[in-house]
């Protein structure tokens, strides 16, 4: 669907974790097309079996989204800076928000970004704790004999008697 997208993503975190984004649908709130887009998205996270975090305009509050049991559902938790991030003159509600596995909760800071306001929207942001990743380099040693005779490579059939001599 054009209203979401997913990836498995294998940094930050040990095993990975799932990032999602969405558009629900305008004016409906938690219910219709935007439930069953949930639904959807509910039953790819249960498959892959890794922690996750949604990051959507979802039309609707973040008390909307918990009443409609789809919180509940995916065993999260709403992440949000708590300020309105819709403002125009029929709104003035807090639309863009997070939905994180519930083991995250509390883990991430999050923020609006006031001065970014390409539309009704502003950014919501979230700073996820990412440490250095660790990167593992192995070191070729050089061996401390060689096998007796010709050089033997990746071409040449190596015999187990070249290796008696050593």
């Amino acid at each position: 669907s054009h209203r979401c997208g997913m990836w498995i993503l294998n940094v930050a975190f040990k095993g990975g974790y799932v990032l999602v984004v969405l558009y629900l649908e305008t004016g409906i709130g938690a219910t219709g097309q935007n439930l069953e887009l949930l639904d959807g998205v509910l039953a790819v996270l249960r498959a892959v079996k890794r922690p996750y975090i949604i990051a959507a305009d979802w039309n609707c509050t973040p008390l909307e989204l918990v009443e409609c049991g789809f919180v509940a559902a995916a065993k999260a938790a709403v992440v949000s800076a708590g300020e309105s991030t819709c403002k125009s003159t029929n709104t003035d509600r807090e639309l863009d928000y997070f939905v994180v596995s519930r083991q995250w909760q509390g883990s991430f800071e999050t923020h609006v970004m006031s001065e970014w306001y390409p539309s009704p929207h502003v950014a919501a942001v979230m700073k996820l704790p990412m440490a250095q990743p660790h990167i593992d380099v192995e070191v070729l040693k050089r061996p401390k004999c060689w096998l007796a005779g010709a050089p033997y490579g990746p071409w040449e059939v190596v015999t187990d008697e070249a290796y008696d001599v050593l």
